[in-house]
């Protein structure tokens, strides 16, 4: 049995919630893999980099994910890094014809319908991601923060979605810096 699994496993024997099981999972996958320098992740699926900063690690998806539904973080199919205070992102992408804010709309709608997640973000505002127009989203699923940004580029949209177990504004500001290293490839 893989350490995932054996993570996975036995939090969902102590009953966990799913978010934690999520969690441990990914912590279990990512322990020890921290760079105490910066370094560079390519994803192999979803046409971005990301410059790390110290102190982050990443695990490469497994598999391209099909574009449906709203995948966890549990799930082989998305992009995982860790980060300072227990911060997790996870990125995942698929070709889109739709808009921004089509785009946006539809992915917090699956979000919500596959996590019960609330149905409208507690804030959306625009930023850019990698030099694209984006939206930045953030609320509260399953007693967590979540912070989610949604860009397209090139008909190519691209989601990072973070948990932020503490909730302060140092995992909010991890996160935009992680954010502030993607680059879109072209």
């Amino acid at each position: 049995m893989t350490t995932i699994a054996k993570v996975s496993d036995a939090a969902r024997r102590i009953g966990a919630a799913p978010a934690l099981a999520a969690l441990l999972a990914v912590a279990g996958v990512l322990a020890g893999c921290a760079s105490s320098a910066p370094s560079t992740f390519t994803s192999d699926n979803y046409g971005y980099s990301a410059a790390l900063p110290a102190g982050w690690s990443s695990h490469q998806a497994g598999s391209q994910w099909d574009g449906l539904g709203s995948p966890g973080f549990e799930d082989g199919d998305v992009d995982l890094f860790t980060g300072p205070n227990g911060i997790v992102v996870m990125a995942y992408g698929t070709a889109s014809p739709q808009s921004l804010a089509a785009y946006t709309r539809a992915t917090v709608q699956a979000a919500a319908a596959a996590h019960q997640c609330p149905a409208v973000p507690a804030s959306d505002q625009a930023i850019t991601v990698g030099g694209a127009p984006a939206r930045l989203l953030s609320t509260s699923c399953q007693g967590l923060s979540i912070g989610t940004a949604i860009t397209i580029h090139g008909g190519k949209a691209v989601v990072f979605t973070s948990q932020l177990p503490s909730g302060t504004g140092a995992g909010r500001a991890a996160f935009r810096r992680f954010l502030a290293g993607i680059r879109i490839q072209r």
